[in-house]
């Protein structure tokens, strides 16, 4: 029983003492984890609450954005998402959306 509680404890340390992720952007649209998939999912979610509210140009430019990011992170030699990259297309969709 205590080998079970010194391991529940080391585990406890090892998890705590990981480096946190930058906070991303505080939006009700924004991901709840940093992936490329939270990322695309959550720019669906802006376009479907948010678009009446954007601008013609800024519903065309997000949509353009949504295409090249499904085909960038997710088609045909799909390159791996940066936690960077993630974070900079959720903050600049927060600037335009503010």
């Amino acid at each position: 029983m205590n080998a079970i509680r010194l391991l529940a404890a080391v585990l406890g340390i090892a998890s705590a003492a990981r480096a946190a992720p930058a906070p991303v952007a505080a939006t009700a649209w924004a991901p709840g984890r940093l992936t490329a998939l939270g990322v695309v999912t959550s720019l669906r979610r802006l376009e479907q609450e948010r678009a009446a509210a954007l601008g013609d140009a800024q519903v065309v430019g997000l949509r353009d954005e949504i295409r090249t990011l499904e085909l960038t992170w997710f088609g045909p030699g799909a390159a791996e998402a940066s936690d960077e990259e993630l974070r900079e297309v959720v903050s600049r969709w927060a600037r335009v959306t503010r």
